[in-house]
């Protein structure tokens, strides 16, 4: 028989609230905001790539955070999770997809109006940074959903 190895949440329950509040909100505003203020020749500020950079990595960190990957494993290589833990991250993958799907949605929709009325849209390069920003949020998103639904542990039990 294996030995299990479950991953221990890296990030207090409070940091890992605080940066998933941070991380995805700073990584939509960095692609917006470098995909709206271009610098000479159309090209994105340096100020932007860095802050993108910074918070596409605490995307990244939240992801491998433990919480969402501790719950990954198949049934048959981990049988200590019982079924509230796997309804728990079943229904934060789920949600996440709604909350994506209704994103990509949104963004279809500010296109059509866009064009429609002759408002501000991002040239293809913008269009691709804020295509990858929401893969970095899709991918931080259902370990985000679960840190919020976490309770704290009390010093009783």
């Amino acid at each position: 028989m294996a030995t299990i190895v479950r991953v221990p949440a890296r990030f207090s329950l409070r940091t890992a609230k605080m940066l998933s509040i941070v991380a995805p909100f700073g990584l939509v505003l960095s692609m917006i905001g470098g995909a709206y203020f271009l610098g000479d020749a159309g090209r994105v500020l340096p100020l932007f790539h860095a802050l993108r950079l910074i918070f596409g990595l605490t995307c990244l960190a939240l992801f491998i955070d433990g919480r969402t990957q501790a719950t990954n494993v198949p049934e048959r290589f981990d049988p200590l999770f019982d079924e509230r833990e796997r309804a728990e991250r079943d229904r934060a993958f789920r949600n996440s997809h709604k909350l994506i799907t209704g994103s990509i949605f949104a963004l279809c929709a500010w296109v059509t109006v866009a064009r429609g009325w002759g408002l501000w849209l991002p040239d293809v390069r913008g269009a691709v940074d804020i295509a990858i920003g929401l893969a970095f949020i899709a991918m931080g998103l259902p370990a985000i959903i679960l840190i919020w639904r976490e309770r704290p542990v009390s010093d009783d039990e």
